[in-house]
């Protein structure tokens, strides 16, 4: 069941990434398929959460659903073609780079 939600995941992050480019030539368009990305993330992330005793994992963990629920402001922001989408996405996407790399 895990395997799904990897692969679950990984589709919605190249969403995420694809349509953060897509704004670029295509604002219109490009906030549903990163609402979609958002959407496959954050129920991915909300299926696999961390059950063990470890206080860092807990917190590492933490900070990836903090960087899940931003992605929701982030699509609101690009469908109101709002600039602060930009900076809501940039939070998140370092706080995604944190846990990368501390795990």
């Amino acid at each position: 069941m895990n395997k799904i939600f990897d692969y679950v995941f990984l589709v919605g992050a190249l969403l995420l990434a694809g349509g953060a480019l897509f704004y670029l030539a295509y604002p219109l368009n490009a906030p549903y398929l990163f609402s979609t990305g958002a959407l496959l993330v954050i129920v991915a992330r909300l299926k696999m959460p961390y059950t063990g005793n470890d206080f860092r994992q807990k917190r590492l963990g933490g900070m990836q659903h903090l960087a899940s629920i931003l992605y929701i402001p982030t699509a609101y922001f690009m469908f109101t073609q709002q600039p602060y989408w930009f900076l809501c996405f940039l939070i998140a996407a370092m706080l995604e780079i944190v846990v990368a790399f501390r795990r």
